[in-house]
């Protein structure tokens, strides 16, 4: 999986339209790979968006993956609303995908399309249910 080939794919997906504000990958280790869409204005400081990528975010997904084996339930994705946008995060492997979506998005409609767009780079979804039987 090339991570700048997945960007470009998310950034630039049919069904999300002009609502995708940026895309990230965090492989689980190393460097997080952060691309907003041209033509938007992103000043958030790259410093800033190495800090949610490698430590924010996944944090929070693996707090949700613990809650959701605690209730035998499973965990699927996660949405963040923010003052000016959404944040979807889907967990992959030991990593995670981000797409920011402008505020007047649908983020929650796109979760079928990113998460098959990223299985198509390479990426296995983590199973959504851990400790079903």
């Amino acid at each position: 999986m090339r991570a700048e080939e997945l960007l470009d794919a998310l950034l630039h997906l049919d069904q999300l339209g002009p609502a995708v504000r940026a895309a990230a990958i965090y492989p689980g280790s190393g460097e997080p790979v952060f691309r907003p869409r041209a033509g938007t204005d992103r000043r958030a400081a790259a410093d800033g968006e190495y800090w949610e990528e490698a430590v924010i975010n996944p944090t929070l997904l693996d707090l949700c993956r613990r809650c959701g084996a605690a209730r035998h339930e499973g965990f699927d994705y996660l949405m963040v609303r923010y003052a000016d946008g959404w944040l979807l995060m889907l967990p992959f492997g030991r990593g995670h995908v981000s797409v920011a979506f402008e505020a007047t998005g649908d983020p929650i409609a796109a979760v079928g399309a990113v998460r098959a767009l990223c299985e198509r780079h390479g990426l296995a979804h983590v199973e959504s249910s851990w400790d079903r039987a």
